[in-house]
């Protein structure tokens, strides 16, 4: 009776548990669902941000035919937001592909919050899809599918918020998974196709296919990826595709995009970067200033995880569970290996814990689990919030919460896949194999990103004291008092001087771009763009002006220039996109300006000579090249120089441009009495926007160096003396 007793109340307890466990579970769903409905959802669907007006501004200048090479130009994207009316401070293409604007071309007829909403409500849709998808691929019931997916409570706010396209990539890998377990590879491999082709990371899985031998899922993978390819080129042209091949993803892969020591990237590569490697203005003060070390420990810590995840997977066998967890392994391993990600990007990280979980929980490991499911929940969590961004020296190893939660999260996963997978025995052949797969790609790693800090930082000498650290100071012009440029602010772009001073200021959706100084100060403009762009003058001293004050020169004109007297004044006029060049004479007011160059040249860049010529650059097949024309309509004469923003010395005898070279703008000065060229820049980065001191003894220019992918800061280089090039 005692026993039987004890045996009821234990079976009593059990039920109870098996009761209440279900009942909590649900419980916190609806929470979750709640909060990210008030948190989210609501959010989203009444205001703009950031991202999402990125995304939209290509998708509608794609769908009218601008050139899309032209989207990576900081400035020139700013400047068609402000055409376009969206009413959010800064807009920015940065290091996507070209395939990422067509996601929302559909939308782009719409206004932009209809557009957005529109967006939203596809998301809510691919959301639940995946949710229904993991469901049918595991054991797991829908609640615990569903919960995992809404513990990423941060990334899908940001999705949702940012109108990012992360549930879109979870959806696709998520399909590409169900269609592998349903055997139909070459499918599934074409799905991670078009999955990289957005976002690119998803490639990584080819590597999956490679060591499971789905030779038809990496057919299927090349096949979507050459569509995808034949089918930009077709709406693009090539020149976008060579871009962002040899000038964006080069910079991307090694993680400097926007702030490269942002500690919220919350990376291996962004923590290594901030204790090693300096930057007057992004990192004065890492731990050691010693950039070999972060050449040596940046790829050896990349090879390391990949090298190791690589060993786990090749030993597994091919059965349909182990295979689904793989997937969600590779999942995974994307984030784990990324040089900085923001919070959207863990969206496709449940992806990974479902199928980790339903594998643990058939084997009985509910302890690893549910520890799975703390770290999963520890990744998507606001731990930004609780530490600062911008810690020095020992400090700076308090600011990656998330990169540790994240490490022990793969750690786990790897466990998991040795503890639940099928495994092979070992072979012979594994273990040198992959110890000199390790060594090699940690010798190629060490020596790329030597190669790439080679010369990196020889501009921090000459870089101009800043009052700011501005994401991007760009377009400078030199006076007699100072170095006027636009500086990004957090609404958009003002016009300031050297010494800090701000000389024009601008409400959000008025940017200042491009200012133009005579040699002699008896001129100044800057373009003012809202709606459209106009030139106005402003003046060299005094106090700040609003640029609604500005005098107006010129109407629909952008990116002015003003020859040495004063006199000449040319400026461009876009045509889709695409800049016409035109010319007003200052000393005859009653004469409409004349357009000296139409835009079916596609000028982008104009000096003057002293006598009033104007050079300019202006496409020339693949290439941009330099073209000399005079102020009344005749035939340009090209000058044999391929480059773009071209800047005439005082004397007339020297230009300074910068020349593309290997995907970076590199600043070179021509003479041209004796043809022959001098490069000023050599390091992997970009150097452009010279413009002349009055007196002609040195150049300021815009450069991004040791910084992220076109966030430029102004540096100043003495002139070396004619005869030296």
């Amino acid at each position: 009776m005692r026993f039987g007793a004890r045996s009821g109340i234990a079976s009593a307890r059990s039920t109870a548990r098996g009761t209440l466990l279900p009942c909590a579970e649900w419980a916190l769903l609806v929470a979750l669902v709640a909060l990210f409905v008030t948190r989210a959802l609501l959010p989203a669907w009444g205001r703009i941000n950031t991202d999402f007006s990125n995304y939209y501004l290509a998708a509608r200048l794609v769908r009218e035919g601008y050139p899309f090479e032209r989207f990576f130009d900081w400035v020139w994207f700013q400047r068609q937001k402000d055409h376009a009316g969206i009413d959010w401070g800064l807009a920015a293409y940065g290091p996507l592909t070209p395939f990422s604007a067509l996601v929302l071309v559909p939308f782009a007829s719409l206004p932009t919050l209809a557009a957005k909403r529109g967006w939203i409500v596809v998301n809510v849709v691919l959301l639940a899809a995946t949710v229904a998808l993991m469901r049918r691929m595991c054991q797991l019931p829908l609640r615990r599918v569903a919960l995992v997916t809404f513990l990423a409570i941060v990334p899908l706010r940001t999705n949702f918020e940012f109108g990012q396209q992360y549930v879109l990539l979870a959806f696709l890998l998520v399909l590409a998974a169900w269609l592998a377990l349903r055997g139909r590879h070459p499918l599934a491999g074409a799905v991670v196709g078009v999955a990289a082709a957005l976002k690119l990371y998803p490639a990584l899985f080819v590597m999956l296919f490679v060591l499971q031998r789905r030779w038809g899922a990496v057919r299927g993978f090349f096949a979507a990826t050459a569509l995808a390819l034949g089918t930009g080129v077709a709406l693009f042209g090539v020149e976008p595709f060579r871009v962002y091949a040899t000038s964006i993803l080069p910079r991307a892969s090694l993680g400097e995009i926007h702030d490269p020591y942002y500690l919220g990237g919350n990376s291996p590569t962004v923590l290594l970067r901030h204790l090693f490697v300096r930057e007057p203005g992004q990192n004065p003060y890492p731990l050691v200033d010693a950039p070999a070390v972060y050449a040596f420990l940046q790829p050896t810590v990349q090879a390391l995880l990949l090298v190791s995840a690589l060993w786990v997977v090749v030993r597994q066998r091919r059965d349909r569970a182990t295979e689904l967890l793989l997937w969600g392994a590779f999942a995974a391993l994307s984030l784990v290996l990324s040089t900085g990600s923001s919070t959207y990007h863990f969206c496709t990280l449940g992806f990974a814990t479902v199928v980790a979980l339903d594998a643990l929980l058939a084997a009985g490991r509910r302890r690893t689990a549910f520890g799975l499911v703390v770290l999963h929940t520890l990744v998507c969590a606001p731990l930004y919030r609780f530490v600062p961004m911008a810690l020095p020296g020992w400090n700076s190893f308090l600011g990656v919460p998330r990169m540790y939660a994240l490490l022990a999260y793969w750690a786990v996963m790897l466990a998991s896949i040795s503890a639940t997978g099928t495994r092979e025995a070992a072979r012979r052949w594994e273990a040198p194999v992959f110890l000199g797969l390790f060594v090699l790609m940690t010798w190629t790693g060490i020596r790329g990103a030597s190669r790439h800090l080679a010369g990196l930082f020889d501009s921090y000498a000459s870089r101009l004291p800043a009052s700011h650290d501005a994401v991007v100071t760009a377009t400078p012009a030199a006076a007699a008092n100072g170095v006027y440029a636009s500086r990004m602010e957090d609404e958009g772009y003002l016009l300031e001087r050297s010494d800090g001073a701000v000389v024009v200021a601008a409400p959000r959706g008025t940017d200042l771009f491009h200012p133009a100084i005579a040699a002699n100060g008896n001129a100044a403009f800057v373009e003012v763009s809202t709606l459209t762009s106009r030139v106005a003058r402003f003046a060299l001293g005094g106090d700040a002006a609003a640029a609604a004050t500005l005098t107006t020169e010129v109407l629909d004109a952008e990116d002015p220039a003003i020859s040495g007297d004063g006199r000449w004044l040319g400026f461009l006029r876009e045509e889709r996109g695409h800049g016409a060049l035109w010319i007003e004479d200052r000393n005859a007011p009653a004469e409409p300006p004349r357009e000296l160059v139409a835009a079916t040249h596609d000028v982008t860049d104009l000096s003057f000579f002293p006598d009033g010529r104007v050079v300019y650059a202006a496409r020339d097949g693949d290439h941009s090249a330099l073209f000399v024309t005079t102020t009344t309509p005749g035939t340009p004469v090209p000058l044999s120089i391929q480059g773009r923003y071209p800047a005439v010395s005082p004397d007339g005898l020297r230009i300074a441009y910068s020349r593309l070279e290997r995907g970076n703008w590199q600043l070179a000065l021509a003479d041209l009495t004796t043809h022959t060229s001098l490069d000023l820049t050599r390091s992997d980065c970009n150097s452009i926007s010279p413009a002349w001191a009055p007196n002609g003894e040195r150049i300021v220019y815009a450069s991004d160096c040791g910084r992220g992918l076109g966030t430029t800061a102004l540096c100043e280089i003495p002139v070396p003396a004619r005869g030296a090039e």
